[in-house]
């Protein structure tokens, strides 16, 4: 394999596949960042990438307020809590991202074939900024429909620059939308190629246990990440409109979906293509059982421990499973999906009590 375009395939595709390239608002700084020769995924890159997505999304809300004549009644305090929770949270989670791809993206040194790498890249390259973008922005607007319609008079009491700061969280609904999708897409895609996997038994190769810490790792991420989106909307909304629920069953819903989206297609990956390996591999080891058994009369100490040892990696491997048991995969699903409803309950209860203990401090200030 010519290792030049190899390595040059694999760049282009883990760039390919960086937050920074699909969503427009963190491509214009990183485009920014590369004109003044900062590495986006640097430390200083992050940091500065975190500064720009808070600047961004508090000036965003004040030229609304100001659009709408709104500035006076407008919630300074919950737009800037935002801004600056989002800032922090782009830094790490281009980070976080960055790390967990780069454990999945071992399969594509395990590809044999070049074609295969070509044809894969091929596909990525095939969905452009604008694609990618009108894709996303219709499951936000899905989103938003289905949140705004039933509850519009309730709109009326929101500042519009949170109602702004809201769609941008919709938006990014969509966005985990469309990122488990395409990652489903690509398990469909490596799921018809062969790969090589180093192991006695190919569940135990350090490229499948790899590829498998980095797709958990992948969604923690992402269930860390609609976390945040609760919170955003637990700031930005007044605590007695009943949008907080249907904002949060959105949000849930979609963390719930990709986690679970994310998971199970890495493991069906990685059944078919340890199915594909055991197959070949006991064909393999039954070849050299067979030669060996029909010159059993005449076998040598050193061919008789040959096949004996044969036989037990046969059956080692034929015994081994295709992926890992369900039940842990159940339980990274469900361990990891609930942590977000766990702090959307803490917080909300939490919220309310914290009212409640002002509320009582004020009227004993009053009486």
């Amino acid at each position: 394999m010519p290792s030049d375009e190899h390595d040059a395939i694999l760049k282009e595709y883990a760039r390919s596949q960086f937050v920074g390239e699909w969503c427009i608002y963190i491509a214009i700084p990183w485009a920014l960042l590369r004109r003044v020769r900062v590495d986006p995924l640097g430390r200083r890159g992050r940091l500065l990438t975190g500064l720009m997505t808070f600047g961004w999304l508090f000036v965003s809300a004040i030229v609304v307020a100001l659009a709408t004549g709104t500035m006076h009644e407008s919630p300074l305090l919950a737009w800037l809590t935002v801004a600056a929770i989002e800032g922090v949270g782009e830094a790490w989670g281009t980070a976080a991202i960055t790390a967990s791809l780069e454990e999945a993206n071992v399969l594509l040194d395990a590809l044999t074939d070049l074609e295969a790498l070509r044809s894969i890249l091929s596909r990525q390259r095939r969905w452009g900024l604008p694609k990618i973008l009108t894709v996303i922005a219709a499951f936000g607007l899905l989103f938003a429909a289905a949140i705004f319609l039933p509850s519009f008079g309730d709109w009326s009491r929101v500042a519009p620059g949170s109602i702004w700061l809201l769609l941008v969280v919709l938006y990014w609904a969509g966005e985990s939308v469309w990122t488990t999708a395409w990652y489903v897409n690509e398990m469909r895609a490596f799921s018809r190629q062969c790969l090589q996997l180093p192991a006695q038994r190919p569940i135990d190769s350090p490229v499948v246990q790899q590829f498998l810490r980095g797709t958990y790792r992948m969604a923690r991420t992402g269930a860390t990440i609609a976390m945040l989106y609760l919170v955003y909307v637990l700031v930005l909304l007044p605590r007695d409109l009943s949008l907080i629920l249907p904002f949060a069953a959105v949000i849930l819903g979609v963390c719930y979906a990709s986690v679970i989206g994310e998971i199970v297609s890495a493991r069906w990956l990685v059944a078919r293509i340890v199915a594909d390996e055991k197959s070949r591999r006991l064909a393999d080891l039954g070849s050299q059982i067979d030669a060996l058994i029909a010159r059993v009369p005449d076998l040598s100490p050193e061919d008789e421990r040959k096949l004996d040892l044969l036989c037990k990696t046969y059956e080692a491997v034929r015994e081994s499973p295709l992926t890992s048991p369900p039940l842990s995969a159940a339980g990274r699903i469900f361990g990891t999906a609930l942590v977000p409803t766990l702090t959307f309950v803490a917080f909300a209860a939490a919220e309310g009590y914290v009212e409640r203990v002002v509320n009582k401090i004020l009227d004993g200030l009053g009486s």
